[in-house]
């Protein structure tokens, strides 16, 4: 469903990979960009998004955000979006010769929140109830500094309204109903932090 691919990788990239997900692409009407991170980059530069130059770390996430439409009934679409965290690195030996595990768990277009009953992964002193898996989800992509604002999805989906619409990567990843998730989310965000 999303005609967008947006790769972050931080300092070694292989182009023959970037060279195929473009040929892949070509004419499909689908895009893709290629993003890096560094944070040995200079501070708020194009590849380090961090207000501070570290010679270390890496933005070293290992996720899918995939969407779709599921056909219920036969007929009846939802715009669901796939969350899946996984610890392999993107090369068959990791995957034939290691041990790896992943997280992965669908999660609907968002209702009417009149629908939805609080519960103990809210966050109970906002006016909005805010699941804390959407919070730290969309925070930690906020983190990129990618703030591109894009149709992500072609008209033709069950997104109605939202699919001409442009939308940031988190403010995309907010449509989503994060409430049924069975799992916690610990970002981790290269950079010096300070305690709320």
């Amino acid at each position: 469903q999303f005609h967008r691919v947006v790769v972050f990788y931080s300092y070694c990239h292989n182009s023959d990979a970037m060279t195929r997900w473009r040929e892949l692409l070509s004419g499909s009407g689908n895009t893709v960009e290629f993003v890096q991170l560094d944070p040995s980059a200079p501070a708020n530069s194009r590849t380090n998004p961090l207000p501070v130059q570290i010679e270390y770390g890496l933005h070293h996430t290992k996720m899918f955000l995939t969407g779709y439409d599921e056909i219920i009934d036969g007929n009846t679409t939802h715009s669901m979006i796939r969350v899946a965290v996984h610890t392999s690195n993107l090369l068959r030996g990791d995957n034939e010769m290691k041990a790896n595990g992943a997280y992965t768990q669908n999660f609907p277009l968002k209702q009417s929140r009149a629908s939805h009953n609080a519960s103990k992964r809210m966050k109970s002193d906002d006016t909005e109830p805010k699941c804390l898996f959407e919070v730290d989800l969309a925070r930690y992509l906020e983190s990129y500094g990618y703030t591109k604002r894009q149709q992500w999805c072609p008209t033709t989906t069950s997104l109605k309204d939202k699919s001409s619409r442009e939308f940031s990567l988190p403010e995309l990843i907010r449509q989503y109903d994060y409430l049924s998730a069975y799992a916690v989310l610990i970002p981790s965000i290269p950079g010096r932090h300070k305690i709320d």
